[in-house]
């Protein structure tokens, strides 16, 4: 019911366009997900994919409010806080990784995760 015809409906409510338009999103998200996993492997150019291991729970979790001497609330971040939070659960990653893996496994192609201790760093 809640697809983009729900959009263009006369008595839809504005509940059922917001869902129908938040469906859509995350449908072009999954296939984004999709086309990028199957061109990964359907590629020559790699035969093995390395992940790191990320917990995205631990690094979109809330900003911790700060009292100073006085016992006043000072300014934490908490709104750039949430928004890189909203932004790294926007992107997808748990699902894009899934993708890759079962694609990489039908095509006979390895799949790893990996600690993600000191991979940021030049070798």
């Amino acid at each position: 019911m809640f697809k983009l015809e729900v959009l263009y409906k006369e008595n839809a409510t504005p509940a059922e366009k917001k869902v129908a338009v938040l469906n859509q999103l995350d449908l072009s998200e999954k296939d984004f997900n999709h086309k990028v996993s199957r061109s990964l492997v359907d590629s020559e150019q790699f035969k093995v994919f390395v992940l790191e291991d990320l917990k995205t729970s631990q690094m979109s979790k809330r900003a911790n409010p700060k009292k100073d001497e006085k016992g006043k609330w000072i300014k934490n971040g908490a709104k750039a806080k949430s928004g890189l939070n909203k932004s790294i659960l926007n992107v997808g990653w748990s699902q894009f990784e899934i993708f890759l893996k079962y694609k990489a496994h039908r095509s006979g192609k390895a799949c790893f995760k990996i600690s993600p201790y000191q991979t940021s760093q030049e070798c």
